[in-house]
């Protein structure tokens, strides 16, 4: 964690009032399912974001990333998007939420440390979002749920950059804690943490740093006639969402959807059976078949559901031949995405050697992290 106090000390003079830190997030299975009530299984990744806040007498609002060395400024009555003003939109945003939620105006500092790596599939802006959230929320005195936070700060992105952060996300980083994994059920929003009782077991994430030149014409990305298609079916089929399909069911609507459709909705629903089974290996202890069911989710996102490309494929797959390496699965998607692999601490030195034939086959070099499940969004005392 950063001496995010200090860092802001420096950059305004004043320590702050309050400082807050969110991790990122790693997705081990349930992504791209949430849209159909799935559920979700992710971490707390050891990879944070810092806030600092402390309040102006004036209007002035004053964003400094220390990790970026970048210094955005703007005021309360010009509180709008701006393009240049590029990662401070998300906290504008949520601010011109939580005033018209009813919180008092004040001028801000606010400071941001980062060491979660950004556009690959760990939510790094949603971390930055949630820890300035908890921290103004927290300043400004404002009563307001866990849900009405979420629901503010999704709010916030909508209109000020047009996406939508995933819910589970926000989630996982209130109820996270460390050395375990946070199950999320997107039908109920309910949450279950659990254990992670592998001990001597690590995570690796391996970000292929493919130029996005090359995975723009690589990646097949979700087919906008998927939703379209999808909707018409289930409401042909009087179904509510795909969760309630069985496997067997989408396999026999051959020839009444597109190939393209069953097959991503086939991956949709056997994911859930996927995520089901990971939770047996949890709570059974067996880290052989967790990893098993995290290569069989990699599978069907490059067959299935179609969001992977051939740099993370042989990731997945040469990684997963070292010895005492359980299994391997994208984390977000082609575009933006990375490998979470599950090994014994002893297999991370040889996992690095296989990574390097990386560079020699693709020409790109692979940076790998590790990465622990940690706790979640906490006030820095």
């Amino acid at each position: 964690m950063s001496d995010i106090r200090e860092l802001h000390r420096e950059e305004y003079g004043v320590l702050p009032e309050i400082a807050v830190s969110a991790p990122g997030v790693v997705s081990l299975l349930g992504e791209h399912t949430e849209e159909h009530e799935g559920r979700a299984i992710q971490f707390a990744a050891s990879h944070r974001v810092d806030v600092a806040i402390s309040r102006r007498k004036d209007s002035s609002l004053r964003f400094y990333s220390a990790s970026l060395r970048e210094r955005k400024k703007t005021s309360i009555p010009n509180l709008k998007y701006r393009k240049e003003d590029r990662w401070a939109n998300y906290l504008k945003g949520f601010y011109a939420q939580l005033l018209d939620w009813g919180a008092p105006p004040h001028g801000l500092e606010v400071t941001i440390y980062s060491t979660v790596k950004p556009q690959i599939g760990l939510a790094s802006s949603s971390a930055m979002e949630l820890a300035f959230a908890v921290a103004l929320a927290t300043l400004s005195g404002v009563h307001i749920s866990e849900a009405q936070l979420i629901d503010l700060i999704q709010a916030g992105e909508e209109e000020y950059l047009g996406t939508v952060p995933r819910r589970v996300d926000f989630l996982t980083m209130f109820h996270a804690k460390r050395d375990h994994v946070v199950m999320v059920d997107t039908r109920t929003w309910e949450t279950e943490v659990l254990p992670l009782g592998f001990p001597g077991t690590t995570f690796l994430l391996t970000d292929a740093n493919v130029p996005e030149h090359i995975l723009t014409e690589e990646y097949g990305g979700m087919d906008e006639e998927f939703e379209e298609f999808l909707t018409d079916f289930l409401r042909e089929q009087g179904r509510r969402s795909l969760r309630d399909f069985s496997v067997e069911e989408l396999r026999s609507s051959m020839g009444r959807i597109p190939e393209h459709v069953r097959r991503k909705a086939l991956h949709v629903v056997e994911e859930f059976l996927r995520v089901e089974e990971a939770r047996h290996a949890l709570q059974r202890r067996d880290k052989v078949l967790f990893g098993r069911v995290l290569s069989r989710s990699h599978e069907s996102l490059r067959d299935n559901y179609e969001v992977s490309c051939p740099e993370f494929d042989w990731i997945a797959k040469r990684c997963f031949e070292v010895p005492d390496v359980y299994g391997s699965r994208l984390v977000g998607t082609g575009l933006r995405g990375c490998i979470v692999t599950f090994l014994e601490e002893r297999a991370v030195s040889l996992y690095r050697e296989r990574v390097e034939e990386y560079e020699r086959i693709f020409g790109f070099t692979a940076d790998v992290y590790e990465c622990r499940p940690s706790d979640g969004v906490e006030v820095i005392s």
